[in-house]
């Protein structure tokens, strides 16, 4: 648009109908008057991200947890540190996008543990080693109960830890 302003300045002052310097005035006088629309226009796209991202806060904040604690549930005891996975299988919900897992019902899912066994006791050291995503992680997230396994059970000192209350775990 200056190009546009700067060739049309020219052939006016070669006219003889344009000064140089009402043109100079007149220049600058637009470019003052475009500078608050172009103010306005910028912030009016930053308040359109902050209620994009408020919208999405709200989402998140309405959001039920998965994770509750069951009818009955108790406190934790002090525990002795035996920790027993008995045939866990873990899948995290994905977002493919159709809303649907690979049979048709319900959320997608991504399996991260399949039928999963083992026991850890206390002052025995155990490495979990594999590439990424192979679900160890996962295991680190299920014995506080960050998330429940779809199957089998996590045990604390021979208790499955269901049987607890999230704050005391």
């Amino acid at each position: 648009s200056r190009a546009i302003r700067l060739l049309t300045g020219r052939g006016l002052i070669e006219g003889g109908r344009l000064t140089v310097g009402r043109f100079v005035l007149f220049t600058l006088l637009i470019d003052r008057m475009f500078k608050p629309t172009r103010r306005v226009i910028k912030e009016w796209s930053t308040i359109g991200k902050i209620f994009a991202s408020v919208d999405r806060i709200s989402d998140l904040l309405d959001r039920q947890p998965s994770v509750v604690d069951l009818p009955g549930a108790v406190p934790a005891p002090p525990f002795r540190g035996r920790v027993e996975f008995r045939n866990v299988s873990f899948a995290y919900q994905t977002d493919r996008g159709d809303g649907q897992n690979s049979d048709g019902r319900g959320p997608p899912m991504s399996l991260a543990l399949n039928d999963v066994s083992f026991t850890a006791s206390p002052g025995e050291v155990i490495a979990l080693v594999g590439p990424s995503g192979a679900g160890k992680s996962t295991v680190l997230q299920l014995i506080p109960r960050l998330y429940d396994p779809h199957a089998g059970a996590v045990l604390i000192d021979g208790a499955d830890i269901r049987s607890f209350t999230l704050s005391s775990l």
